[in-house]
């Protein structure tokens, strides 16, 4: 993932913000951040078929830009 869909799934799935909130923080419009959300999600799963797999790459990704 990007560095911009890494700040925005962290934000959506771990920060538990709606996408109004997200638009704000991200200086984006509110059917911009439901796009990116969507597409990075959809990104993870193109990744891998694999639904634990899915998982797990989700959780990396979160954790690494938790860290940074």
């Amino acid at each position: 993932l990007t560095p911009r869909q890494r700040e925005i799934i962290y934000l959506r799935y771990m920060q538990e913000l709606d996408y109004e909130e997200i638009a704000i923080l991200m200086e984006i419009n509110y059917n911009s951040a439901r796009r990116l959300v969507h597409r990075s999600i959809e990104h993870l799963r193109s990744m891998n078929k694999d639904p634990e797999r899915q998982l797990f790459v989700i959780l990396v990704a979160l954790t690494y830009y938790h860290y940074l």
